[in-house]
């Protein structure tokens, strides 16, 4: 399927890509920053049942966005490399 693809569309298909793997990292770097603020919360908040319960379950879904965030820089990466070298084929 890529092998179709014009040198001038892999060159804008890698600016693009480039531009949503800066955004993943921004979003994993926010992500990161939410999970220990909550982490804290969980941590100094123990007086407070109720705000403690809702820092729980928000700290759970952070880190399992962090850990889908992670998954998708990951592949993200590859799809890079993989443009990469096919403009180096090329």
């Amino acid at each position: 399927m890529m092998s179709n693809l014009s040198k001038d569309e892999v060159k804008r298909q890698i600016v693009v890509q480039h531009h949503l793997f800066q955004n993943l990292k921004r979003w994993l770097n926010l992500a990161l920053l939410i999970s220990s603020l909550l982490f804290s919360v969980t941590l100094f908040g123990k007086q407070n049942a109720i705000l403690f319960w809702i820092a729980v379950i928000a700290l759970a879904l952070s880190i399992v966005a962090t850990l889908v965030i992670g998954l998708a820089l990951k592949r993200g990466q590859d799809n890079l490399n993989k443009l990469i070298q096919l403009l180096d084929a090329n």
